[in-house]
């Protein structure tokens, strides 16, 4: 199932390569989450998976600064009984340039 979303991107970490034999492509989006519907009050940030490292390379090639608000688009995925949602693509919302 696809989804849309709009949220605070504060950041993001990408690692594509070769450990013990295995290829692994490990990417993470930051986003900025409202805690105050829980126990808690405020904001705090928490990781979610981007599919590939496609997915931010074509983030950081628009040369926006962190942090953004984008639209993303998300999957859900299941794999052996475990239900994950992934991000497919991100757009920055405006272009906020990085200071040169």
């Amino acid at each position: 199932m696809k989804m849309m979303a709009r949220a605070t991107v504060t950041g993001v970490t990408q690692f594509a390569g070769v450990i013990d034999g295995e290829t692994i492509d490990a990417n993470n989006v930051f986003l900025l989450i409202d805690i105050s519907a829980t126990s808690g009050k405020g904001m705090r940030t928490a990781a979610r998976k981007a599919m590939d490292k496609g997915v931010i390379d074509g983030l950081l090639a628009s040369g926006v600064a962190f942090p953004c608000e984008c639209d993303l688009e998300l999957m859900e995925t299941a794999s052996r009984g475990k239900e994950t949602t992934v991000i497919t693509a991100i757009k920055p919302i405006a272009q906020q340039r990085k200071a040169a």
